[in-house]
């Protein structure tokens, strides 16, 4: 079987490159839960993971601590939409305005990037 072609932008290399497509029993070998999931694996080692049942990878491949400034920006964002005063589609069209660019999460390139964002998100 082929390997499937896909451009994905790489944070840490800062272009446009060539993943390999894996599973979880590449990445997360530890995790026999993952090991059914795709994940983008660029040649520095930086991977990217996939929605839910598909290859279609989530975003751009971040590094570590990029990956923990995502998840510091969900976790910021999720209580204003999941129980706060927004919907996530309002919450999203909001940042996005504010920032110039289609907002998600997954398109978040730098941890100074993230950090603006969670800037953001304390003053609404």
């Amino acid at each position: 079987m082929a390997q499937e072609k896909k451009i994905i932008y790489c944070c840490k290399c800062k272009k446009d490159v060539h993943p390999v497509c894996v599973t979880g029993l590449h990445i997360y070998p530890h995790r026999p839960d993952l090991n059914h999931k795709y994940f983008w694996l660029c040649v520095c080692g930086n991977y990217v993971g996939c929605h839910k049942d598909s290859k279609c990878p989530l975003g751009s491949i971040p590094f570590p601590s990029l990956r923990d400034a995502r998840q510091l920006v969900h976790a910021a964002l999720d209580p204003l939409w999941k129980s706060g005063p927004y919907s996530r589609n309002q919450l999203y069209k909001k940042l996005s305005r504010i920032l110039g660019w289609k907002y998600h999460t997954a398109s978040i390139r730098s941890v100074k990037q993230a950090n603006k964002i969670l800037k953001i998100i304390e003053n609404l």
